[in-house]
């Protein structure tokens, strides 16, 4: 899984892919499935899997608004985080469209959670409406007193 991610980030820096235009425009809309590992700060201190799925559609031409549903095996036990995300683009004009945000929604762990946090990444595409995401992003869980990093690689579908 590390050297999935690993390559995974060489590929972003070192522009293996196609070129392929990363602009954004209102009205835009992705889907993306997302894999990851997390490092979480909750008195266990250790790596944890996370798995997710999103939803993005764009209000103008560089802020997206984005739906989150991420499932953690962290050292609480399973959890799912449902998350709004609105998401800044810096349009470039080549296949890469960094992007920074907030997060704010709640974590279903045998109760529900405030959570909230920040995130950057980038949307890497390698065809016109295909593209590789990089996230990496900080995450509080407010009532079990909860931090953790995820660095996540996923597969979207711009349409």
């Amino acid at each position: 899984m590390k050297r999935f991610l690993v390559i995974g980030i060489l590929g972003l820096f070192l522009g293996i892919s196609s070129i392929a235009s990363a602009e954004t425009s209102k009205s835009d809309k992705n889907f993306v499935i997302s894999v990851g590992y997390g490092y979480f700060f909750n008195g266990a201190d250790k790596w944890d899997g996370t798995a997710g799925i999103g939803f993005g559609f764009f209000l103008a031409d560089a802020m997206e608004l984005n739906i989150t549903v991420n499932s953690a095996w962290d050292s609480f036990g399973d959890s799912v985080s449902v998350l709004l995300k609105p998401n800044f683009y810096f349009n470039t004009q080549s296949n890469v469209n960094p992007y920074m945000g907030i997060a704010l929604g709640a974590t279903f762990n045998g109760g529900t959670d405030f959570t909230y946090g920040v995130q950057i990444g980038a949307k890497q595409f390698i065809s016109e409406n295909t593209f590789i995401q990089y996230e990496i992003g900080y995450q509080r869980i407010e009532d079990v007193d909860s931090n953790s990093v995820v660095f996540a690689l996923g597969l979207g579908f711009k349409f």
